[in-house]
């Protein structure tokens, strides 16, 4: 790195200079890191502040990468970035949820994206599935990613070889449900089996991930107003008789499952009476079916009674002797099935006895309702039998609806489900309001509303129970807060089972479990989540920038492009073009030396050391000439590394297996043959290297197989990817600008007396 900086004629002798402003090499540093900022206006949408800048940054990451992980909060309008970052492709295939298409659709039409197409997630899972234009210039993206996150799944495999070389960009407020394989297995999508390797650091250059406070100026949104659980008194008699149900009969190919069945229906209990008498309802069905076939003296597998079981009522007939293929001594067999049958008859004559919880619940909804007069009330559960037992307890209520996965109802009989939810949440849903007399005031829904709709309307969510993961309870809240919403504040409560239950299920606990964990991979805490430094990085650089016209160019380079400012550490923040990429390096005094590096933590931690306030210091040319070297240093460790073939570290298993074949593969070349293949042998390491995602991998994977060939024939046999294409900017988003032919700048902290002892650890 060389530093241009003429000396000017009145510089002291002290080898102290005045520099430029701190705020001319502030925005000059920002400008070069910062990308350019998509337009504002996306047809009929105007885009809020931060939607354009996750759509440049999204558009950088899939120009390195091939594809980008979009994490933002619930309600920050992921759809419209999507859409911006498509605007630069010639074809953008739109995979969605089916539930979700209409809204997809509409907002297409908002931002006359006419190269969008929309398809179902759903019809992956099937045969046929569409097929999607690849040809370099085509954005995949797709909607409620977390649907994708078990790999082993024909709905993963189909999309996975849909989307082969094409650019994709993944949308989901919750990519991890469960455990940190499932975010791996996403980002697997475009690639490859990489993330198995990847440390959070390298996840997160991948992700782009926003929480709703970090965005508050630029895109309000309502706060979130966390109520008290609203407990219920539940019957211990009805607790100590789930608890004391025999163990089941398992089919033939099963395993005794007397706790997890247990806990099934404790689960059910918890939402409503209802929704137990059903889990009660099915299990008896089965007994008897499974009894059925045991007095023929056959013991049917876990397949054959869900094809005799038609629905939760009844079965449909059948001949065991004919459909079933286990012959068995039935008699203790039957002894057994016969008690747990027994124990189930007996807990469901109890539960109609005492059913009263289903009660109590409604009255809490009445509640609720009362106490937030004129504000739409959305109440969440898992379970139909919950939505239509407390419709039926609250039909009383001028207002009411129920919503499922099988339609709506009202007062006044089934209506579409998009019919229900303009009566509820006209202004989310782009309509006027509707007459007093048909607005729906309390809409009690199972999760099929908690993805991918807008119900700003509503100021109060009811959680009727909880759901298994953290991610879909933060979706059922997100439904509600979400940019455009009138309410200043949304209010949630949960209506929880008595605390003798919810001991018993410990399920609250399982869910802020994996809350916990969601926060340590992508969210939260920035201890552990590299991906929040990215955006507290942009923001700070956001506020270097000065976007008045510049009175002189930043790149000529007879003008200095440094500046000090008093610090607690002796150090300096510069940028370099590295592979392309503008990258920021801390720079750190170790006693004489200085040291770079691009350690994300390091640079986030100088960053913050920078006050826009701390008063100017004169710099001094032995610090710059230090720096230059430090950065000197770094250059050339990182071209060696290149010259070196040293293999970045996130390739995959079979790309390192590869190149190490390649490596015996060419030292077993004669002397001609290796001249002579020279050209294959660097296009068979560009192949493995370029390889990136599944269906790539899958070539790897194939010319791995043809490794018993001779080395010339092996090489010969290499496979042709498809090269990366970066999609070509529009007339609307220019290029970034090039500053390889500009000095550097350099903004150097420094104490009042600097010290030549070296310091302990200054950035951490």
């Amino acid at each position: 790195m060389t530093v241009r900086r003429p000396r000017p004629a009145s510089s002291p002798a002290d080898d102290s200079v005045p520099a430029r402003s701190l705020a001319a090499v502030r925005d000059d540093l920002a400008r070069r890191m910062l990308p350019p900022l998509p337009p504002a206006q996306l047809g009929s949408v105007t885009l809020a502040p931060h939607q354009r800048e996750a759509a440049a940054r999204l558009r950088g990451i899939i120009a390195r990468h091939r594809g980008a992980l979009l994490a933002d909060d619930v309600g920050l309008g992921k759809t419209y970035v999507a859409l911006a970052v498509a605007r630069d492709y010639a074809h953008c295939q739109v995979i969605a949820p089916a539930a979700l298409g209409a809204m997809w659709t509409a907002a297409v039409a908002r931002t006359q994206s006419r190269q969008a197409r929309v398809h179902s997630l759903h019809a992956f899972s099937r045969g046929a599935p569409p097929v999607l234009t690849g040809d370099g210039r085509t954005l995949v993206v797709i909607d409620e990613a977390h649907h994708l996150r078990n790999a082993n799944t024909a709905r993963y495999r189909q999309v996975a070889q849909a989307i082969a070389g094409c650019d994709v960009l993944l949308l989901s407020a919750t990519p991890l449900h469960n455990r940190t394989r499932e975010l791996r297995t996403v980002l697997a999508l475009f690639a490859g089996s990489r993330p198995d390797l990847l440390t959070e650091a390298q996840r997160a250059a991948l992700i782009v991930r926003r929480h709703a406070d970090q965005v508050s100026e630029s895109a309000p949104r309502p706060t979130v107003q966390r109520h008290g659980a609203l407990r219920l008194s539940m019957d211990s008699d009805t607790l100590t008789r789930i608890l004391s149900l025999p163990a089941p009969l398992p089919a033939r190919d099963g395993a005794v499952a007397g706790a997890l069945i247990r806990m099934g229906l404790l689960r059910a209990w918890c939402s409503s009476d209802a929704a137990l008498s059903q889990a009660l309802r099915r299990r008896r069905l089965r007994g008897a079916t499974l009894r059925d076939a045991l007095r023929t003296g056959l013991h049917p597998t876990n397949a054959e009674l869900r094809a005799w079981v038609a629905t939760e009522r009844e079965a449909q007939l059948g001949f065991p002797e004919l459909l079933a293929t286990g012959e068995v001594e039935s008699g203790p067999l039957l002894a057994v099935l016969e008690q747990h049958l027994a124990a189930l008859e007996a807990l469901s004559a109890h539960l109609r006895d005492r059913a009263d919880t289903d009660a109590m619940r409604a009255r809490v909804l009445r509640r609720l309702a009362e106490r937030h007069p004129g504000t739409p009330v959305v109440a969440f559960t898992q379970y139909t039998r919950t939505v239509h037992a407390l419709y039926r307890a609250l039909g009383d209520i001028a207002g009411v609806a129920a919503l499922t996965g099988s339609g709506a109802r009202i007062a006044s009989g089934p209506i579409p489900r998009w019919e229900a939810l303009q009566l509820f949440a006209p202004r989310s849903q782009g309509r006027p309001p509707p007459p007093p007399h048909l607005a729906i005031h309390l809409l009690i829904t199972t999760d099929i509303l908690a993805e991918g709709v807008n119900l700003q309307d509503a100021g109060v969510v009811v959680h009727l129970d909880l759901p298994w993961t953290a991610a879909l309870r933060d979706q059922r809240v997100g439904r509600c807060v979400r940019i455009g919403s009138s309410h200043a504040a949304v209010h949630v409560y949960r209506v929880a089972p008595s605390r003798a239950v919810e001991q018993r299920v410990r399920l609250e606990a399982r869910v802020l479990r994996k809350a916990a964990l969601a926060r340590r991979v992508i969210t939260g805490d920035a201890r552990h989540a590299p991906a929040d430094r990215v955006p507290e990085l942009q923001a700070m650089l956001e506020r270097w920038r000065d976007d008045r016209p510049r009175s002189g160019s930043s790149d000529d380079t007879d003008l200095p492009l440094v500046a000090a400012q008093r610090a607690d550490v002796r150090a300096a923040l510069t940028v370099v073009d590295h592979g392309g990429t503008a990258t920021l390096l801390a720079v750190v005094a170790r006693g004489t030396r200085w040291v770079a590096t691009t350690r994300l933590d390091r640079v986030v931690a100088l960053v913050r050391r920078i006050d826009v306030n701390a008063p100017a210091m004169p710099t001094v040319d032995a610090d710059v000439r230090a720096v230059g070297r430090a950065v000197a240093r770094w250059r050339r460790r990182t071209a060696s590394r290149a010259l070196a073939g040293q293999a970045p570290s996130e390739l995959s298993a079979i790309q390192r297996q590869l190149l190490a074949r390649l490596t015996s593969a060419t030292a077993a070349l004669s002397t001609a043959d290796r001249r002579r293949l020279t050209p294959t042998l660097h296009a068979a390491r560009d192949a493995i290297l370029s390889a990136i995602g599944p269906s790539a991998e899958r070539q790897l994977m194939r010319w791995h197989d043809t490794a018993h060939l001779a080395p010339a024939a092996w090489l010969t046999a290499s496979p042709a990817t498809p090269s990366h294409q970066s999609p070509a900017p529009s007339a609307g988003n220019p290029k970034p600008p090039r500053h390889r032919d500009a000095p550097a700048p350099i903004l150097l902290l420094r104490p009042d007396e600097p010290s030549d002892e070296p310091s302990d650890e200054p950035l951490r």
